[in-house]
């Protein structure tokens, strides 16, 4: 993995004790799974802000999509249930859990133990965050990058600060009734035509909008691009395909569109992280363990 592709950094060095971790990664292509873990006495906010990925928290899985935050609470066991860490951008801040009677991230004592008891309730884990959390996170990345004096150390508190408070009103804000309308009638546009190939023009004018409207309409609402979100829908047809059906894979790769195996075995393995042969394979071994 090299640095441009992921970057964290321990921001105790930079005067906040409070934060062991801070992050961004961005995949172009899968990774391995994320390995069950916790953080000792420590919060973990997560904002996927392009792609799709998968998070199990006691046995649960949650699916996020682009501008979704997943929170973990201190101490909880945490993965990606076995599935590989998506191609996409995702920030994640790890927080120290505050001490009782002490200040926390230049909050007074009171203050930091009602933003814990808070975000420690039952409340939901996974939700919207858009843009502001967008611009929070980068904010605080940047203030990390100039943070060598105690100016900067100041505005680096103040930015960590800022994205705390954004989480926590992006987290009790009132839930999205669902897809909207015009959404759904974009997908199911989608989906009645298969495998065959969708112009993006044509998507745009089925949905009513102008191309450049569908395209930054369609990013907010699914957190990719209508072209990316194509692809991957073709992946995961191509899935559904090897685990349902014996027939070679290459002609499942001239079903779903894809102009020879090799093109094929590319896209699907920079999404799964396995080629299609071996995920059929896998999908073979874990049905006769299921049987036996």
């Amino acid at each position: 993995m090299t640095p441009r592709h992921r970057q964290v950094l321990d921001l105790r060095c930079l005067g906040l004790p409070e934060v062991p971790e801070l992050g961004r990664y961005r995949y172009p292509a899968a990774r391995s799974a994320l390995p069950p873990h916790e953080h000792r006495q420590a919060f973990e906010i997560c904002y996927l802000a392009e792609g799709r990925q998968c998070y199990r928290v006691a046995g649960v899985d949650h699916h996020l999509r682009g501008g979704e935050v997943f929170f973990t609470r201190p101490d909880e066991v945490h993965s990606t249930g076995g599935r590989p860490e998506e191609r996409g951008t995702l920030y994640w801040l790890v927080l120290r859990r505050p001490v009782a009677g002490r200040r926390w991230l230049g909050l007074e004592a009171d203050e930091a133990a009602a933003w814990a008891r808070a975000m420690s309730a039952g409340e939901r884990r996974q939700f919207r965050g858009g843009e502001e959390v967008h611009r929070a996170f980068d904010a605080v990345l940047a203030a990390a990058a100039s943070a060598g004096n105690a100016l900067g150390r100041a505005e680096l508190r103040l930015a960590v600060g800022h994205l705390l408070l954004t989480v926590r009103r992006a987290a009790v804000a009132p839930a999205s009734p669902g897809p909207a309308a015009r959404l759904q009638r974009a997908l199911a546009w989608v989906e009645a035509r298969g495998p065959e190939p969708v112009r993006l023009a044509a998507w745009a004018r089925a949905t009513g909008l102008s191309l450049p409207r569908f395209k930054a309409w369609f990013r907010i609402e699914m957190g990719m691009a209508p072209g990316a979100w194509l692809t991957r829908r073709r992946v995961e047809r191509a899935q559904t395909m090897l685990c349902q059906e014996t027939q070679p894979i290459t002609t499942i790769a001239h079903e779903l569109g894809f102009g020879s195996s090799q093109h094929f075995a590319t896209v699907f393995k920079r999404h799964t992280g396995l080629t299609p042969g071996a995920w059929r394979q896998g999908h073979a071994v874990a049905t006769t363990r299921r049987r036996r």
